[in-house]
């Protein structure tokens, strides 16, 4: 019989297709994997082999990972909710208390940043710039929510690593909450981060990565009217220095026409950047020979 084995790896679930065989000279069945189907949250029922997948315990287990993943929505719906209100009214412990109960019924840190805090902040967003909700009270959440962000920040940092990222905005962003939530993540896994989530002329964001030799830059841009900026930025930064791009953020939620010389990563989850970011290294360390920094292929 086939069934599915969850096996944990620094607090990660990853999926293993296995069954019993009979070891007639032990006297005793052992398991025997069939196939390693992946993490957890990206398994999907067609990941499984057809002829296993109708099987009674492993259709047990995918309906249980359906409800759960139910439950889970829900409770996030719930957070989102209760968040809103939190930075909206401008109090901090009550989105202090929510963030540890996201962490508790998510799971993560960055389920919490992607399920709970980013649709909040996107809202907030939508309604002031839809004229429903006042710039005073816009303030007051994205205060709130930089305050928190940074509170996760020291609870959650770790020794710095050898890969060094540089976080910036382009001329005319006004929000950096993208930045910090980012140097959260990183700082979190290791990551050794420069934060300048501030606008900077960008004469100066260049002399910045001349001087202190990144291995990566990310550009975060939230309003659609920043397109241009954000890609004269990555123009002055790559045509003066050898190092790669990313650039992302709400601005680039359909996508990244128009911005060549880098590459864009227009709804990423969290958890994928460490690896993004060691491919766009990896790629765009060949094209790094005196001159003008290629794009990091794209997947």
């Amino acid at each position: 019989m086939a069934y599915i084995r969850v096996k944990k790896v620094k607090g990660r679930e990853y999926l293993y297709l296995v069954k019993s065989i009979w070891d007639g000279e032990r006297k005793t069945s052992r398991q025997a994997i069939i196939k390693y189907l992946g993490s957890a949250a990206r398994v999907k029922p067609e990941d499984i082999p057809e002829e296993y997948r109708g099987g009674a315990e492993v259709a047990r287990f995918l309906e249980s990972r359906r409800q759960d993943g139910q439950s889970q929505v829900e409770a996030a719906a719930d957070l989102e909710s209760r968040m809103y209100r939190g930075l909206t009214e401008g109090d901090l412990d009550c989105a202090l208390d929510i963030y540890g109960e996201s962490v508790r019924r998510l799971g993560s840190v960055e389920s919490f940043f992607e399920m709970v805090l980013r649709p909040v902040l996107y809202e907030i967003g939508e309604r002031w710039a839809g004229g429903r909700l006042d710039i005073a009270t816009e303030h007051v959440a994205s205060n709130v929510a930089r305050v928190l962000v940074r509170m996760i920040l020291d609870r959650n940092r770790r020794r710095s690593g050898k890969i060094k990222i540089m976080l910036c905005v382009p001329p005319g962003e006004e929000h950096g909450m993208g930045c910090d939530v980012i140097e959260t993540y990183l700082r979190g896994r290791g990551f050794s981060v420069y934060n300048l989530g501030t606008p900077t002329p960008p004469s100066e964001l260049a002399s910045f990565v001349e001087n202190n030799r990144p291995d990566l830059v990310m550009v975060s841009v939230s309003l659609d009217d920043n397109r241009k900026a954000a890609k004269r930025l990555v123009d002055r930064i790559t045509s003066s220095n050898q190092v790669p791009v990313i650039v992302g953020g709400y601005a680039f939620r359909n996508g990244g026409d128009g911005m060549d010389g880098c590459q864009v990563l227009p709804d990423h989850p969290l958890r994928m950047l460490p690896t993004s970011i060691r491919r766009a290294i990896r790629d765009g360390s060949g094209d790094r020979r005196g001159g003008r920094t290629s794009a990091p292929k794209r997947d």
